[in-house]
């Protein structure tokens, strides 16, 4: 992927507010760069809420606006027993919060949704995956984050196209 003098330009200014957000975030560099560049629509995760995220999101959400990203955080608070619920800033929880950013703050509410709503509607995986800006083959290759039978101990992270590539001669 060649830069040409423009986004070169403006990846030099916007370097160092990346780096910031990866570090008080800590949140995957190439995806957020990829995300800033705009070669992926969109990227979400979720992140451990601990006092350090919740004393820095002030941080971040101007970080973000600096380079010209769209931040969603989903209060959709899951716990590590395989639970969701909404909470707020200043509650003390142990386990993940949902963030997502985009160049469009459409597409950010969207991730942050989807994201969420696969773990138990299976039809939310390709959904989310779509917006991810993932290729069709790879959406299709075993049923992406396969639910179909809407089993909560699932998760939404099955995916019966693993358990083809671990049998694949292609595939050491």
């Amino acid at each position: 992927m060649a830069l040409n003098d423009s986004k070169k330009k403006i990846l030099k200014k916007n370097y160092s507010i990346i780096i910031k957000i990866c570090k008080l975030f800590h949140i995957s560099f190439p995806e957020l760069m990829m995300t800033f560049m705009g070669y992926k629509p969109a990227m979400v995760n979720a992140i451990l809420l601990d006092s350090e995220l919740k004393k820095n999101i002030g941080k971040i959400q101007d970080y973000v606006k600096q380079i010209g990203l769209h931040l969603v955080i989903s209060y959709k608070y899951i716990a590590n027993q395989k639970k969701i619920k909404e909470i707020s800033l200043d509650e003390s929880h142990s386990g993940r919060i949902i963030f997502a950013l985009s160049k469009s703050k459409e597409k950010a509410v969207k991730a942050a949704d989807y994201f969420y709503k696969k773990m138990f509607i299976s039809t939310y995986g390709y959904k989310f995956g779509k917006l991810m800006g993932y290729p069709e083959c790879c959406l299709k290759f075993g049923g992406y984050l396969d639910n179909k039978i809407n089993d909560p101990d699932n998760f939404g992270f099955k995916n019966p196209g693993i358990e083809s590539l671990k049998r694949s001669r292609g595939f050491d």
